[in-house]
């Protein structure tokens, strides 16, 4: 509603009171005195609608209006409620300014609310168009690091592969070097695929279908081709894990995680031997997976950075199997944290929603 509505409005409530007032009889009584007292209406209203100026120009109206009815009085000798009346209309200029006061500034702190809601979304909207710029920069910043790790990792076999491959198709190789360079280039190739295998997982934002699973059954069946190779190296493989205890996954990212996660400790392990111990405990919503190991724990100058892209501890590590395996676990509903490490005890938490 608009102001001059609210005018149109406030005329028509005044000139009903007044009217009403005027014409009734003083012999009504109580009816006659509440139509008098009604008046305040369209003047707390007048305050409250279009201010207080307007308020006090409606106030002096009335008064003038009923200052010329209380002259009539006296003309007629009738001194009927003329104190209570003159009263009245003192106290109309009272309720008039108090509540225009009230209403005027209820209205500035309205609008300076309203000025301060308005700019604070305005900013609102460029910090979060900053912070989509930064996340882009941020993504083209890390796809090209990605790009050059990927570029030199392809590079090194691809040099290899050529000497290779000269050799295997030279008529003056014989069977058992062309044999030999054979396995080369299938190494090689084996190698250029891993990479950018990797690379394509880094950019995969899929959503993925979860199951639940018994996680010493599947954590055994992952383990599979890894068991022959950590006895090779002295490690010993433990599994403490409960027969009935079930997690919610994708099946093979995660035999990925944990393939990784294994292979790392393995890799931390000295030459002589060591063990990797996998367990769990639950609380009933979440499974945790602790994976440990008695290497020679993660370096301390990459543990803040441990499970961002392209850190490792190994000059031959690509530095994104952590950084990915933290990803695939998120997308569980998870968390995968180094818990702590140190000389002859690093531990790995992976944290996965219980099977409902």
């Amino acid at each position: 509603m608009n102001n001059r509505s609210q005018v149109i409005i406030l005329i028509l409530i005044s000139l009903l009171c007044v009217l009403g007032h005027l014409f009734s009889p003083p012999e009504w009584g109580f009816a006659h005195q509440f139509l008098f007292k009604l008046t305040y209406l369209p003047i707390v209203l007048a305050a409250i609608w279009v201010g207080r100026w307007f308020a006090l120009q409606l106030t002096t109206l009335f008064c003038l209006v009923y200052v010329f009815h209380i002259f009539i009085q006296l003309y007629h000798h009738s001194h009927h409620n003329i104190s209570s009346t003159l009263l009245d209309l003192g106290l109309y200029f009272v309720v008039a300014w108090v509540t225009g006061v009230l209403s005027d500034r209820q209205k500035e702190n309205a609008l300076r609310l309203s000025e301060a809601y308005s700019a604070l979304k305005e900013k609102t909207a460029i910090l979060l168009e900053f912070e989509d710029n930064a996340r882009k920069t941020e993504r083209l910043k890390t796809m090209g690091e990605l790009a050059g790790t990927v570029a030199h990792e392809v590079r090194t076999p691809l040099s290899a592969l050529q000497g290779a491959v000269e050799i295997v198709i030279s008529d003056k190789t014989d069977e058992a070097t062309r044999k030999k360079f054979s396995k080369t280039v299938f190494r090689e190739v084996q190698r250029i695929n891993q990479v950018v295998g990797e690379f394509l997982k880094l950019g995969n934002e899929k959503k993925i279908q979860t199951e639940g699973v018994l996680l010493k059954d599947f954590i055994m069946e992952s383990m599979t081709l890894l068991i022959p190779v950590l006895k090779k190296k002295n490690i010993e493989f433990e599994l403490d894990i409960p027969e009935n205890q079930s997690a919610t996954v994708q099946t093979d990212p995660f035999k990925q995680v944990l393939m990784n996660l294994v292979i790392n400790s393995s890799n931390a392990i000295p030459p002589e031997g060591g063990k990797i111990h996998l367990s769990t405990i639950t609380d009933g919503t979440e499974v945790h997976i602790f994976v440990q190991d008695n290497g020679t724990g993660v370096p301390d100058h990459i543990r803040k950075q441990l499970f961002e892209p392209f850190v490792t501890g190994r000059k031959e590590g690509s530095g994104l199997g952590l950084y990915l395996s933290r990803n695939i676990i998120r997308s569980f509903g998870g968390e995968l944290e180094l818990l702590k490490s140190e000389p002859g005890c690093t531990e790995f938490i992976i944290k996965l929603p219980g099977d409902a």
